[in-house]
């Protein structure tokens, strides 16, 4: 509890930073303008509005360049983007991969002057801003853009290609206890709204989990998101999982059965997908989902104050319907789900809880919410144990 998490920005201000702050207050909302256009328009309109923004609107999840605007067969219906224009939000790219210069030297930031060092080196290095500029097979240092950031040293960083074509970001963690081997590897799929950089450095971090399981940890960026290519749909979700779950399979030979799954919101469906496709092969360990929610019609039902909608039939529109899969899964399955959860109620937990086969006793966190789940000691024991057993 005395030790500092927060870490203070050091940067010199730079002569003109008032225009450059009024600057970034503009592109945000310009930015907001353009998703409500684009919900609210009927076509053709919203795709003038990605003309007008340059032709590139792969952070909204329609389209990813100007040749694509002509490509009828890519172009989903508008119900279909309406549902998911509202459930993918990926963040503003923090990060890059590069590879460091003979020579290089990497340090910590604690003054100004240190600040400006970093920002010079920053600027020499050769950074890699898209997945797809990766070498196939490399390994590359994982970098974030603010200037007098350090590099997240424990982290590799890679790109691997899925079977829809797109490139995605990927990291691996080793197990810190260098002495043995881990005891087990997990596949982490992110909440919506965050990419890799947000789960390297923030509170606990992906780091912190490698550690305190001793165990190495993969994760990736949706497309869409951070450094990966291509556009945020459901169908691509699932390729990108598959594509990391088959390379740690099959290129990394990690036996299935030392596999365990944490999909955390959004993440959960991906997860879930992903077990319903393997069920005839060999399963992984374990599966943990947090913070799941049973399908995006549902979610916006509690939105908009519905009551008693869970148990209904799913709609045709509905997407990431997780709560007609979950019966599929037939490995030991652990659900965690806060209390005080508003974006997604915690009935949603229960109601996958109570439709899951191989289900163990789940954990209701009190007093923790959608957003700060993962900072609760409860869960961490609580995952700790269910691996063990």
């Amino acid at each position: 509890r005395s030790k500092k998490l927060q870490r203070t920005c050091v940067c010199p201000f730079p002569p003109c930073y008032r225009i450059v702050d009024a600057i970034d207050g503009l592109k945000g909302k310009w930015q907001r303008v353009k998703r409500v256009s684009f919900l609210c328009c009927c076509p053709p309109f919203c795709c003038l509005i990605q003309r007008v923004s340059g032709g590139t609107f792969r952070n909204w999840g329609r389209f990813e360049t100007k040749k694509s605007l002509h490509s009828v067969a890519r172009r989903p219906s508008f119900e279909t983007s309406l549902f998911l224009q509202s459930a993918f939000w990926p963040p503003r790219r923090e990060y890059y991969f590069f590879k460091p210069p003979p020579n290089d030297i990497s340090f910590q930031v604690n003054e100004e002057s240190e600040a400006i060092l970093m920002r010079d080196r920053k600027k020499k290095l050769k950074k890699l801003k898209r997945a797809k500029a990766c070498i196939p097979g490399e390994m590359y240092r994982f970098g974030l853009s603010h200037p007098c950031a350090e590099d997240v040293k424990h982290a590799r960083g890679f790109a691997l290609k899925t079977a829809n074509g797109n490139t995605i970001a990927c990291i691996h963690i080793p197990c810190p206890d260098v002495s043995s081997s881990p005891r087990f590897t997990l596949l982490y799929s992110h909440p919506n709204g965050s990419d890799l950089s947000d789960h390297l450095v923030g509170v606990p971090s992906l780091i912190d989990l490698a550690r305190f399981y001793r165990c190495e940890v993969y994760s990736y960026d949706y497309s869409g998101y951070g450094i990966s290519g291509g556009i945020a749909s459901e169908h691509n979700l699932y390729a990108d999982i598959r594509a990391i779950y088959q390379y740690i399979t099959m290129e990394k030979h990690v036996d299935p059965s030392r596999i365990v799954l944490l999909g955390f919101s959004i993440g959960s469906a991906a997860t879930v997908e992903l077990l319903k496709e393997e069920k005839d092969r060999k399963p992984p360990a374990g599966v943990i989902l947090q913070a799941p929610p049973t399908s995006l019609l549902r979610v916006f039902g509690n939105m908009i104050g519905r009551k008693k909608h869970l148990e209904k039939p799913t709609c045709c529109l509905d997407r990431f319907v997780t709560i007609d899969k979950i019966h599929e899964v037939t490995i030991p399955i652990l659900v965690i789900h806060g209390k005080d959860d508003k974006t997604v109620p915690i009935e949603h937990g229960e109601l996958i809880c109570q439709r899951a086969v191989t289900k163990v006793t789940p954990e209701w966190v009190p007093d923790a919410a959608h957003d700060n789940i993962e900072n609760c000691r409860v869960v961490w024991k609580r995952i700790r144990k269910f691996i063990r057993e």
